[in-house]
């Protein structure tokens, strides 16, 4: 059997025993047998033994590239899960926007269900349209989020939106995006696509424009290859974000004051829970929501500030923040002793309406959505501004107005 010459490099290659393909430290049949493949395209000879040998060959790494599929598919999903997950419990509110190609990794129905949060594909664009004056999908989103973040972005969505092509929900609102707003891109292709002078092109012409980069990591890629490619891992994204996040709302100065905060921190410490899992909208907090309440009204009935004070001592200790947005004020009791203790206090009211709040995952439960703890401030008037969270609502003339109210303190 004649040797395969490729360019200047030349193989002479030695068979395996019949049958014998071990597989490398990757899982992949090793490199010996890509060399028959070579040969099967070159050899003029009688080149049966071979062909048979890349037959079996080719037997194997079908069989290791299905089983690695369905582990590769678990991983897609669990990296994108995994930043939405700390996201949510970080209370950043979080949409989601999947392409089509992106379908055959991700469960978007099982993402809804399990982290509660607005899931959108091409198939909802005109949802929302009938008649002229009616909402876009794709300009809605674009104004109503503060950051976006491509992840992960593959070499053909990149192409796109270098390029300014809106073929699909994603590029759509890419390019409706308002470029002052920070935008995050974590590419994830094959090493190859990777090295391509046309992707530093396109790298190049986003982070002109402003995008951020975080740059992709050496992994075993999802066509089995080793190499540069795969997207940065979720902790450095996740980081990124809030980064870009703290930035836009000046964390130096700002804090979050939760009142559940202490309640849940409790619960967590004395029934061996995790406190990220109560602190998020999961089947954990469901499941001990009653008995929190339940035992957090006890406690309120004799100190009405007790949970106010322990909040403050968990967020901002030392006092040190100029400004405390504080949420989960459920009671007239919490909004009267902030009153009587700190001045400049301002009181917004953010209100949804029943269908809006069942399609982020909201289901009435006698006993606890009727409680007091829920209802309390249903009939308070004494607000400054009363916001609807509704699904389109654009919230941005409040929200500026906030803010310029915040920068003159």
């Amino acid at each position: 059997m004649s040797s395969a010459t490729f360019g200047q490099k030349s193989f002479q290659p030695t068979p395996p025993e019949k049958g014998s393909f071990p597989l490398d430290h990757q899982g992949q049949c090793k490199k010996t047998a890509y060399k028959y493949m070579f040969c099967l395209s070159v050899n003029n000879g009688d080149n049966s033994q071979c062909r048979q040998e890349a037959k079996d060959y080719l037997d194997c790494r079908m069989q290791n590239d299905l089983m690695a599929k369905e582990e590769w598919t678990k991983l897609g999903l669990a990296d994108v899960e995994n930043i939405i997950s700390q996201l949510v419990q970080k209370n950043i509110s979080t949409t989601l926007v999947v392409t089509e190609a992106s379908k055959h990794f991700l469960d978007v129905e099982k993402i809804r269900k399990d982290l509660k949060i607005d899931v959108y594909t091409d198939q909802n664009e005109w949802d929302t349209w009938k008649t002229r004056g009616d909402p876009v999908l794709h300009i809605e989103l674009s104004k109503k989020a503060d950051l976006l973040v491509l992840a992960p972005l593959s070499a053909n969505t990149m192409a796109k939106v270098s390029t300014g092509i809106c073929d699909n929900l994603l590029t759509c609102i890419v390019r409706a995006w308002n470029v002052s707003k920070p935008v995050l891109f974590c590419p994830s292709m094959n090493t190859q696509m990777w090295n391509h002078p046309v992707t530093k092109d396109q790298v190049d012409k986003l982070v002109s424009w402003g995008y951020c980069l975080i740059p992709p990591i050496v992994k075993t890629l999802m066509c089995g290859d080793h190499g540069i490619g795969a997207m940065a891992e979720v902790e450095t994204i996740v980081n990124q974000i809030m980064e870009k996040l703290n930035n836009l709302i000046g964390s130096e100065k700002c804090v979050i004051i939760r009142l559940s905060g202490p309640i849940k921190k409790h619960w967590a410490q004395t029934k061996s829970l995790q406190l990220d899992e109560l602190l998020s909208d999961g089947e954990m907090k469901e499941q001990h929501r009653k008995a929190m309440i339940e035992w957090s009204e006890n406690v309120r009935s004799s100190d009405h500030g007790y949970f106010c004070r322990m909040a403050i001592d968990m967020y901002d200790q030392n006092h040190s923040k100029n400004i405390w947005i504080v949420s989960d004020a459920r009671r007239k009791t919490d909004i009267e002793w902030f009153k009587s203790s700190f001045d400049n206090l301002k009181l917004i009211r953010i209100t949804a309406d029943e269908s809006t709040r069942k399609e982020r995952g909201w289901n009435f439960i006698h006993g606890i959505d009727n409680a007091a703890s829920e209802c309390d401030l249903d009939d308070y008037l004494e607000w400054d501004w009363i916001v609807e969270n509704n699904k389109f609502n654009d919230c941005n003339e409040f929200i500026n107005e906030i803010v310029n109210h915040a920068l003159a303190i």
